[in-house]
C-alpha cells in the first residue's frame, strides 16, 4: 500500500479528515516528505531519550552516581542547593523537547493522540515540579506532582502500546500484526512494571551507593523502552507504507 492509500485507510478508521486529492507527482512528492519528517522525528526522540542518562551522569560527577534521573535537577559536586544542579538546564530542555513532540505529534486515532498528549503535559510537569531534595526528604505538594507526573508519563505511553496498537496494525500481514502486536505488549508491560519497582525499591531500602546503581539502572531500562517503543513503531510504519 502506497502512502497516500495508508493516510486514506487511516482516515476512514479514525474520523481525521482524509487529505485532498492532488497531481500525482507533486501529491507524492509531499507526503513522502511529511513521511520522511515523521521518520526523523520518532528516531530523533528516541536518540534524545537515550542521550538524556548518559549526558547528566557524565556531566555532573561520574564517581557519584545519584539514585534517580530527576536528582540531577538540584545535584552538584560542589553544593547541594535546591534546583542548583550542575545539569539541571539539560534535565529541564530534554523533558520540554520530548513533552513537545508528545503533545504536537498527531497519533494515528484520537484516542492515541489524546494520551500522546497526555504524555507530553506530564513530560514538562516533571521539569516545571522538581523531586524533593534532598532525596529521601519529607513529600511536598511539589514532589508529589513530579511523581504523579512520572507515572502519568509512562503510563499513558504503555496505553499506548498495550491498546491503541491495533490502529494501524490491522493494515500489516496477519504474521507482522502477531510480532509487533507481541512487541508493543512486552514494552508496555514493561513501562508499567518498572516505575513500580522503581518506587518499591524507595519504600522498602535504605539510601546507599548500591541502591543509586539499582535505581539508576531501573530507571535507564525504563527510558530505554520507552525508545525502543518509538524505534518500532517507526518501523511499522515503514512496513505498513512499503506494503509489506
Amino acid at each position: 500500500m502506497d502512502p497516500d492509500g495508508v493516510r486514506l485507510a487511516l482516515a476512514r478508521r479514525t474520523g481525521f479528515a482524509a487529505p485532498r486529492a492532488a497531481p500525482e507527482g507533486p501529491r507524492n512528492a509531499v507526503l513522502a516528505s511529511i513521511s520522511s519528517s515523521y521518520f526523523r522525528l520518532r528516531r530523533g526522540l528516541a536518540v534524545l531519550a537515550l542521550a538524556l542518562p548518559l549526558v547528566l551522569w557524565l556531566g555532573a560527577d561520574p564517581a557519584r552516581l545519584q539514585g534517580s534521573i530527576s536528582a540531577y535537577y538540584h545535584f552538584a559536586p560542589d553544593h547541594v542547593a535546591y534546583g542548583g544542579g550542575t545539569m539541571r538546564d539539560v534535565f529541564i530542555g530534554a523533558l520540554w523537547t520530548i513533552g513537545a513532540f508528545l503533545f504536537f505529534y498527531r497519533g494515528y486515532s484520537r484516542a492515541e493522540d489524546r494520551a500522546l498528549n497526555v504524555a507530553g503535559l506530564a513530560a514538562v510537569t516533571l521539569s516545571l515540579c522538581p523531586m524533593d531534595w534532598p532525596a529521601g526528604s519529607a513529600t511536598t505538594p511539589t514532589g508529589i506532582a513530579h511523581q504523579v507526573a512520572g507515572f502519568g508519563f509512562f503510563a499513558a505511553i504503555a496505553y499506548v502500546a498495550l491498546f491503541r496498537a491495533r490502529d494501524t496494525l490491522v493494515l500489516l500481514p496477519a504474521e507482522a500484526q502477531r510480532r509487533f502486536a507481541l512487541i508493543y505488549r512486552i514494552l508496555g508491560g514493561l513501562m508499567i512494571v518498572l516505575p513500580l519497582i522503581v518506587t518499591a525499591l524507595h519504600v522498602v531500602t535504605a539510601p546507599s551507593a548500591g541502591r543509586n546503581v539499582m535505581l539508576w539502572a531501573i530507571e535507564v531500562g525504563a527510558i530505554t523502552t520507552f525508545a525502543a517503543f518509538w524505534l518500532t513503531k517507526s518501523r511499522e510504519i515503514a512496513a505498513i507504507e512499503r506494503g509489506r
